[in-house]
Parts: structure tokens; sequence; C-alpha cells
């Protein structure tokens, strides 16, 4: 059975309060896409930083 929320919260290291009950929505992400909800917490600076 699948988990509540993120599919991801119950092994991810960098898990939030939301993560358990909220299903991230997916998003573009550079050239590819990412559900996560600590994606929308960062800047645009960290999002250039992580494709560097």
């Amino acid at each position: 059975n699948r988990p509540s929320g993120c599919a991801f919260h119950p092994r991810c290291p960098s898990v939030m309060g939301g993560c358990a009950t909220e299903v991230p929505s997916l998003n573009k992400f550079g050239r590819g896409r990412v559900a996560c909800h600590l994606h929308r917490s960062l800047t645009q600076e960290d999002k250039v930083a992580v494709h560097a």
C-alpha cells in the first residue's frame, strides 16, 4: 500500500510537515520535472545552484 502524502516521505532525509499528508504537485525544474514540497521552498538562486 502506498503511504498518504508524498510517496517518498517515509524514507526522505528532508521530510517536512506537509509531506505525510499532501501529495506534492509536479512542476518544471530545469529540463525535467520535480514533485517535492522542498522544491516549493527553494529560491531561484537555490534552483540555479542545484544545476551548477
